[in-house]
């Protein structure tokens, strides 16, 4: 027997670095801070993340 439940995470998925949607940071006010060199993003695939760096 299944049963359906909700949860909320942020999951570390062993990509090049920890991040997430820039729509999840508007949707819970959090704060957030530009660093000095950006940084290139991969997914955990290898290629290049869409959203470019961080």
């Amino acid at each position: 027997m299944s049963q359906e439940f909700e949860a909320r995470a942020v999951l570390n998925s062993g990509a090049t670095g920890l991040f997430i949607d820039m729509s999840y940071i508007e949707e819970y006010n959090s704060t957030t801070m530009l660093l000095e060199c950006a940084q290139p993003v991969y997914n955990v695939n290898g290629m290049p993340n869409e959203a470019g760096v961080i």
